[in-house]
């Protein structure tokens, strides 16, 4: 029984201190958000270096835009038409900007995430091969 009162223990401190690293780390869900949606982008619509760029560059837009939108919510509330309280999954966006908090730290993770998406992104595609794209190779 002592054993695994102790196994316990060292289970919840590492719980703790691995939930409590991420508390500290406000921006990891900013990051995951553009990196993921990033490479999902990218592995179904894109074939080129600038549709990568274009892909990351869109998804860093979107997400820095939400974020700023928490800072100067009276005007991002301005902009969000009427129809959107009658769809279901857009009637939040008005409580994402009212309830939200602005913070630099997101604006990090946004920018890192972006930015490790796309060399991820290019990293797959010169192991597979795609290094030269654009240019005509010459043998």
């Amino acid at each position: 029984m002592k054993r695994i009162s102790y196994i316990y223990r060292q289970y919840v401190c590492v719980c703790i201190g691995l939930f409590g690293l991420m508390a500290g780390l406000s921006f990891y869900l900013a990051f995951i958000h553009p990196f993921a949606f990033s490479l999902i982008g990218i592995g179904l619509l894109s074939n080129t270096r600038k549709s990568r760029v274009f892909i990351c560059l869109i998804f860093f837009i979107m997400n820095v835009l939400f974020e700023i939108g928490q800072k100067y919510k009276i005007i991002f509330i301005k902009l969000i038409p009427q129809w959107f309280s009658s769809i279901p999954i857009l009637e939040n966006t008005r409580d994402f900007f009212l309830k939200g908090t602005f913070a630099v730290e997101d604006l990090i993770g946004i920018t890192l995430g972006s930015i490790s998406a796309f060399i991820c992104a290019e990293i797959i595609s010169i192991r597979r091969g795609n290094c030269n794209e654009g240019t005509k190779e010459t043998r």
